[in-house]
């Protein structure tokens, strides 16, 4: 680690510490980033933004939604062939060579950990046997996990005034990325040796911020062009505080400094207030024959919000007919909790316990009329098969 890099980490480790001092909220000078935005990771409720819906140009940062792809779905023991074309591939390179053969995991943390494009290029090839085709997987995930305002052109982040999305789609990738084990895995890594056929480094994540800041856990800091300019998203967790953070075009000089500045005011700020538990007794019906059932919420939600605030939470059901048969922890409805008039999250109501059917005598007595008959004609039927036939 150079003298710079050292200096800075031991700033920003200092402020951490100095916890009796209140922060204020970080003021960010014009023209040190486009944007940001820090979420709360569990309920992905918005702590702290600006801008976080502008459209932007991203390019290493591409490389999060390529190696989540490449973990669903590709074997990550398996070595890779690798084509002409990543080979090809401009900025940030492993310098991989044609026909060289490389374990998928070792490409995954390549792109991931140091933004190698043409690692991601590998990639794309290896799970769709084309970048195009690749391209489709990567804006079709990027649809499930909610992004609205992202469209990706190509695997690596090529420049390319197309190729955007926003701080919070970002974010929303990253809360995704980090609740594969894998990702996670590799997302923590400081540095790796990577040894090719053409060159053997080092690879040392440019996430300075890893090394020695308590609650980093991952994920990039991805350069831009002449590298004056980064992407960071981290994944922080320490304690109850488990943020995502996304800086996008950020002055390299400042970013980190400000990343610490926005983490520290989130933790002194913010406090994680459940909601509901897990299990826990939520509404009293009644079935169609009087029974008592207690309505059991599906999961726990906690939120997060400023000291001292007043959860103004409410709820409201969606509750169905309930009948015997009953099955404990059967689906009976759904509830959909809100804080400060917008929808915070719909979950499912369970029921407590099991209800067999109940039968009243005037049933009993069908059923018992209805098992003679069956047996006065299975006893007709028998007796006709025994009659000897006449010759």
């Amino acid at each position: 680690m150079d003298l710079q890099r050292k200096f800075l980490v031991l700033i920003l480790l200092f402020m951490f510490l100095v916890s009796s001092v209140a922060w204020g909220a970080p003021v960010i000078e014009e023209g040190d980033l486009d944007s940001y935005v820090l979420i709360d990771r569990t309920s992905g409720h918005v702590l702290m933004e600006k801008g976080k819906d502008t459209s932007v140009n991203i390019e290493g940062a591409t490389n999060i939604l390529t190696s989540v792809i490449a973990v669903e779905n590709g074997t990550l023991d398996k070595k890779v062939s690798i084509g002409e074309n990543p080979v090809k591939v401009m900025g940030t390179k492993v310098y991989l060579q044609e026909k060289e053969k490389i374990l998928l995991s070792d490409l995954v943390k390549a792109a991931l950990v140091y933004s190698a494009n043409d690692a991601a290029m590998a990639i794309a090839e290896h799970i769709s046997g084309d970048d195009l085709s690749f391209v489709e997987q990567l804006n079709t995930k990027a649809k499930e996990i909610g992004c609205e305002n992202t469209v990706l052109t190509n695997s690596y982040g090529q420049k390319d005034s197309r190729h955007v999305t926003t701080a919070y789609d970002l974010a929303l990738i990253a809360q995704y990325a980090m609740n594969n084990e894998k990702i996670a895995e590799y997302a923590k890594i400081k540095s790796f040796n990577w040894s090719g056929a053409s060159w053997q480094a080092l690879l040392t994540n440019r996430n300075i911020l890893l090394e020695d800041y308590p609650g980093i856990t991952g994920l990039m800091a991805a350069t831009r062009g002449d590298q004056e300019r980064l992407d960071l998203i981290f994944s922080y967790q320490l304690d109850d505080k488990d943020y995502i953070l996304v800086m996008t075009n950020a002055r390299a000089v400042k970013a980190f400094d400000y990343a610490a500045q926005l983490i520290e005011y989130a933790s002194e700020n913010f406090q994680v207030v459940r909601i509901v538990d897990e299990k826990e007794p939520i509404i009293t019906l009644n079935t169609v024959d009087g029974e008592t059932v207690f309505g059991l919420s599906e999961k726990s939600i906690s939120i997060p919000i400023r000291i001292g605030a007043k959860v103004d939470a409410s709820k409201e059901f969606f509750m169905n007919e309930i009948n015997r048969p009953l099955k404990e922890g059967e689906k009976i409805g759904e509830v959909v909790y809100s804080v400060g008039g917008e929808e915070l999250e719909r979950i499912n109501v369970l029921s407590n316990q099991k209800l067999s059917m109940r039968f009243s005598y005037f049933d009993i007595g069908i059923y018992a009329f209805a098992g003679l008959y069956l047996v006065q004609i299975l006893y007709r039927i028998i007796k006709m098969r025994r009659k000897p036939k006449r010759r």
